[in-house]
Parts: C-alpha cells; structure tokens; sequence
C-alpha cells in the first residue's frame, strides 16, 4: 500500500498526499456514479459524511428531498389503497341493507316500520362514509399528482447535479 511505500521511502511525502487525493477523488466519482443510477436512503447515509465539497453538500440535499418526496407519494399510495378497501366495503355493507330493504317490502308495513327505518339509517350512514372515502381519495390523488411533478422536477435536478459534481471531480475540484 501506498504508506509502506512512503514508509520504505520509495514515494515521498508530496507524491503519497497527491496519491491519497487521487483515489479519494476517484471514490467520490465512483459514489456520485453510483447514486446517479440509484439514489437510496442506505447509500445516502453511507454517502453524507463523505459529500463534505459544496457541490456534493448541494447534490446530497437534493437527494435526500427526492426521498421524502418518494415517501410522501408512498404514503399516499397506502392511504388511497386504504380508502379503495373501504368504499369497497361500503358497497358490500349497501348491496346488503338494499336486500334486506326488498325483502321488507313483501311484509306487512306495520312490521316493516322499525326494521325499514333502521335499514334506511344505516344506507344514509353507509353513503355518508362514502363520500368521505371517495374525498379523500380525490384529495390524495390530487396530493399524488402534484408529488408525481416535484419528484420529476428533483429528479431531473438531481441528475444535473450528479453530472456537474462528476465534471468537477474530474477537473479535481
């Protein structure tokens, strides 16, 4: 390695600290190389400590919003699925009170009465919850849509940012 080198007095000290910035160089081409292809919460926080130039404090930044961006739009794939199962439930719970409303109309209405009331009760309930999954659907969708523009946008910044710090690593800033 290149310290028994130095050690051995083959390379002086000069040539081993330009070495040593070669290669770390080259590692952090190598890391931006690789974050490009695949940005992560795991690479970034192995990669953070080491992003100590500007350009990289910036690239990291960057990174790092396109992850809370991809999460937030995650959590709204989980709260619309979510929304999705209980207007489907809704539906079944509505399929069945209107059944049961058809079967009370062959009884006689006085002892239909309770059982119709109840029955429509729990329909108007029933529709009430649905509106207020299919809002918030709508709205998450919406939330979805506009998290769907900013993650491109960051991306695409991202992607800048990793082809400006390569070209600067390269001049060896």
């Amino acid at each position: 390695t290149s310290p028994q080198l130095h050690l051995r007095g083959v390379i002086d000290t000069a040539f081993l600290t330009e070495l040593d910035s070669k290669i770390a160089d080259r590692e952090l081409r190598d890391a931006v190389f690789q974050l490009s292809n695949n940005i992560t919460a795991e690479m970034c926080k192995r990669l953070k400590p080491i992003f100590t130039k500007p350009h990289l404090v910036k690239l990291m930044a960057g990174c790092e919003k396109l992850l809370t961006l991809r999460k937030n739009k995650r959590k709204c794939e989980r709260t619309k699925a979510t929304q999705v199962g209980v207007i489907s439930g809704i539906s079944k719970v509505q399929s069945r009170l209107r059944e049961n409303i058809k079967g009370l109309e062959k009884i006689s209405a006085s002892a239909s009465s309770a059982l119709m009331s109840r029955y429509l009760k729990d329909l108007n309930e029933q529709e009430d919850a649905h509106k207020r999954a299919q809002l918030l659907i709508d709205q998450v969708e919406e939330e979805e849509f506009n998290l769907k523009a900013m993650i491109a946008s960051v991306n695409s910044e991202v992607r800048v940012m990793c082809d400006d710090a390569m070209k600067k690593l390269a001049q060896g800033h």
